[in-house]
């Protein structure tokens, strides 16, 4: 529900309503829900230069059935959580209030008897450039409130209103609205179905009550009380029944006292006995001698006066030994043992008869014994600690930790109190695994020279069968015997399958036989023609064929020197990897070796505290 701020006064008031069913209201003649009625005006009233903006609250309050105006409702004001103000209404039932604006404010109508109600309206967000005065008119009804009606519905605001600047409007959060209007409909339909019970819980009180009169008839007096007390677990509050059944009580109170007195006296002794053995001991006596009252010849309420006399001297007697026995078992806890047999001397003489005084004495005994074997074992333990702290220091001294450490365990054994032993058994491990961790850096670097070692040594035997065979392939190569050549340089390429020399020497046999092949088979496809001018063609072929050769030999000359310019240059390059490989596994060498020597420093330096 929005309210807008732009209007003087709204002509069409919301009105929230509820009627209660007709069960419910044989029990009060209008029982109708509250009405409220809320509109909030904005009203373009020019300010007084010195006047505040004010907040101007006013209404009425009505019966909600009939529309009658009530007289005397108090209306009270809460600014921001404390009151404000408050005022009763009027005899047309009208209130008005002037507040100030921007602030949170609750407005509580309450009467004696009538469903009370709370409404919330937050008009703190009121912007201060909005000038002038605002009117809420804010109606309220209210309905009496049947009995039974659960006042506490009413303990939550009824309606909540927030002004929303961005709507320059008061809006009202109708979904709660709603829900309180649901919970007072679901309290008048409880009340509704109560009403039945109420019925059924009449007739049952009408039959308890009959049933109680008939027993009274037949001087059944305890059936009667039995029946009185069933009718009024439904009405306590029904002076008939209670008046009957305080009738009945005192007939059936005559009847047990006129013919039970030998049963009440057999109770008083019987209830003597019961206290006398759980110690209740003035129960006792004011039982035996009620039962000594009622007769007066009768030994037994005597004899139990006679048994409470001793049990209470024996009762103080027993004080005296647990307050004695209470101080020695103190003494024992403290480990005061001489103190404690004394104590528990004294007990068994107040009662010799209990043995646990005697058993506490033997244990002292014991410990006092113990103590003193304790005592001679401690002065040997000690002499035997401190030789073997001695033994371990010397081996501690001496580096060997693994041998301190077991003496400085042994020590600690004997004397498990003591901190030396358990530090310097610290200190032994934390050596030992030291120098397991420097063995084993050691043996690392070891292998790992061991293992460029022997790298290095298996690349050089390779280097030499791989030079071997690339020789034996350059000599075919050089001979024109390319075929075979070209097997060589694979034998080559297969120990030291990375180097390119074998796969260039490879690739250039093959082009050549290639070449031969191609020349062949030109010469073959060319002796067929010109048969006829063969005198004259053959003088000139030689000489072409002569020129030829002469050529190829010159260019085999120059490739073969080109080769042999190549495989010299990879030689050359073969042999400054081998010179830089060799020097690498020297300075790595080198490099090790000075390692070691410095941990060797640092370790010497250590064992002599040489810090700096």
């Amino acid at each position: 529900m929005e309210l807008p701020m732009n209007t003087l006064k709204s002509q069409n008031r919301l009105k929230f309503s509820l009627k209660p069913s007709s069960a419910v209201q044989k029990y009060s003649s209008s029982l109708f829900y509250g009405v409220v009625c809320l509109v909030l005006m904005g009203l373009c009233v020019p300010s007084v230069a010195a006047q505040d903006d004010l907040f101007l609250v006013f209404g009425s309050v009505k019966m909600d059935d009939t529309n009658k105006r009530l007289l005397g409702v108090k209306v009270v004001v809460f600014q921001d959580g404390n009151v404000f103000d408050e005022l009763l209404t009027d005899a047309k039932g009208d209130y008005d209030f002037e507040l100030p604006l921007r602030h949170d404010y609750t407005f509580s109508f309450e009467l004696d008897g009538h469903s009370n109600k709370r409404i919330e309206v937050d008009a703190s967000g009121i912007p201060e450039s909005t000038i002038g005065n605002r009117n809420m008119d804010l109606d309220m009804t209210m309905f009496p409130l049947p009995p039974g009606f659960d006042e506490s519905i009413f303990e939550n605001p009824y309606g909540r209103g927030e002004y929303v600047a961005a709507k320059n409007t008061v809006v009202f959060d109708n979904n709660y609205t709603v829900r309180m209007r649901n919970k007072v409909q679901a309290e008048f339909s409880r009340l509704e179905r109560m009403e039945g019970e109420l019925e059924k819980m009449r007739d049952d009180f009408d039959a308890f009550l009959k049933k109680g009169d008939q027993s009274m008839g037949k001087q059944e007096w305890q059936q009667a009380v039995d029946f009185y007390d069933s009718a009024l677990a439904l009405f306590p509050d029904e002076a008939n029944a209670q008046a009957k059944r305080a009738a009945a009580q005192v007939k059936l109170d005559e009847f047990l006292a006129s013919g039970q007195s030998e049963a009440a006296f057999v109770e008083l002794l019987d209830a003597g006995e019961t206290a006398l053995e759980s110690d209740r001991l003035d129960e006792a006596i004011e039982a035996f001698e009620a039962a000594a009252v009622m007769r007066p010849d009768a030994p037994e309420p005597a004899k139990g006066l006679r048994d409470v006399e001793a049990r209470r001297e024996a009762m103080e007697e027993d004080g005296a030994y647990n307050e004695v026995l209470a101080e020695a078992d103190n003494y024992f806890d403290r480990e005061q043992y001489e103190r404690a047999i004394k104590s528990y001397d004294e007990a068994s003489e107040l009662k010799p008869a209990e043995r646990y005084p005697q058993d506490r004495k033997e244990e002292a005994q014991i410990r006092i014994d113990d103590l003193a074997s304790e005592s001679a074992s401690i002065i040997e333990r000690t002499v035997a600690y401190e030789a073997l702290i001695d033994d371990a220091n010397d081996l501690y001294r001496d580096d060997d930790y693994a041998a301190a450490l077991v003496k400085y365990e042994e020590a600690s054994r004997l004397l498990p109190a003591e901190r030396l032993p358990q530090q310097r058994a610290a200190q032994c491990r934390e050596r030992i695994a030291e120098i397991e961790s420097e063995d084993a850096e050691r043996l690392r670097r070891e292998q790992e020279r061991a293992d460029r070692e022997a790298s290095s040594a298996s690349l050089r035997e390779l280097q030499i069968q791989y030079d071997a065979i690339n020789d034996d392939a350059d000599i075919l190569f050089r001979n024109d015997d390319y075929a075979a050549a070209i097997v060589k340089y694979g034998e080559a390429l297969a120990v030291l399958p990375d180097e390119r020399y074998p796969v260039q020497r490879m690739n250039e046999a093959q082009r050549r036989i290639d070449e031969a092949l191609a020349k062949s088979e030109a010469r073959s496809s060319s002796k067929g023609k010109g048969r006829d001018k063969a005198d004259k063609q053959d003088e000139d072929d030689r000489a072409s064929q002569k020129a030829a050769a002469d050529a190829r030999d010159a260019r085999d000359a120059q490739r073969a020197e080109e080769a042999e310019q190549e495989a010299s240059a990879d030689r050359q390059a073969r042999e400054a990897q081998k010179s830089e490989t060799a020097a690498a596994t020297d300075e790595a060498a080198l490099l090790d070796a000075e390692f070691d020597q410095l941990i060797t420093s640092g370790d010497a330096a250590y064992d002599a505290a040489d810090w700096d």
